[in-house]
């Protein structure tokens, strides 16, 4: 029974247009009508959907243009705040931020403040683990934007504390022998950032990506000092 109504929600959440449309839908449809008034059996439902949704996007998505939101923010959001169970809620919430384009959309800001102070009112062992989740995510975006100005991208991360760095490109490491001096103070200052946020989000970087790295990190102090 379950499996069948989670499906009958999906399928009309999946008709849903806009995210206003899924407050009336969850407060006057799912949960009297086919979850009869139980609240637990609506927010394993709407927890589905979410989870279902998110698995078939591709995860730590780069854009590096306008803050445009993606698509599914829009929905999924508003699905998010209509789970009743501040845990539930703060779970799902935490999962489309992980998910959130790079740069974040206005919409992702506000959501992520948003779980931030839910988790903060949960107060338990569990809030502070998505308190802590939320706020890596946050700093994780920023380093992406931030060395994405720079030419310098960090590809397939497998989480935002403990990561496996499987590439690293240097845009302007061909430019180093000849640049001008604004040109290298601006790579020697990304590159300073890289090893910093390296440190703090303890990423791996393989020998020969690194060795790469730090030749060009060579002839920027060459010139520059």
């Amino acid at each position: 029974m379950q499996s069948d109504v989670a499906s009958v929600c999906s399928a009309v959440l999946q008709w849903l247009v806009c995210g206003e449309e899924v407050q009336p839908l969850v407060t006057q449809f799912l949960r009297p009508v086919l979850c009869s008034g139980d609240s637990a059996a609506s927010d394993a439902v709407l927890q589905h959907y979410v989870q279902q949704q998110l698995g078939e996007l591709h995860q730590q998505q780069w854009l590096l243009g306008e803050q445009h939101e993606a698509l599914w923010e829009d929905k999924l959001h508003a699905v998010c705040r209509a789970i009743n169970n501040l845990q539930t809620r703060v779970s799902c919430m935490t999962a489309c931020v992980a998910h959130a384009c790079v740069p974040w959309s206005a919409g992702t800001e506000q959501l992520c403040v948003e779980a931030l102070q839910a988790a903060e009112q949960d107060g338990g062992a569990a809030g502070q683990r998505y308190s802590l989740q939320l706020l890596e995510h946050r700093r994780l975006a920023t380093l992406k934007v931030t060395l994405g100005r720079h030419g310098l991208r960090i590809t397939e991360l497998s989480g935002p504390s403990t990561a496996q760095v499987s590439g690293l490109h240097c845009a302007g490491g061909s430019v180093c022998a000849g640049a001008a001096l604004q040109e290298l103070r601006v790579m020697l200052q990304a590159l300073q950032q890289l090893h910093t946020l390296l440190h703090t989000y303890r990423l791996r970087v393989p020998l020969q990506q690194y060795m790469q790295v730090s030749d060009v990190a060579s002839v920027c102090n060459a010139v520059l000092y």
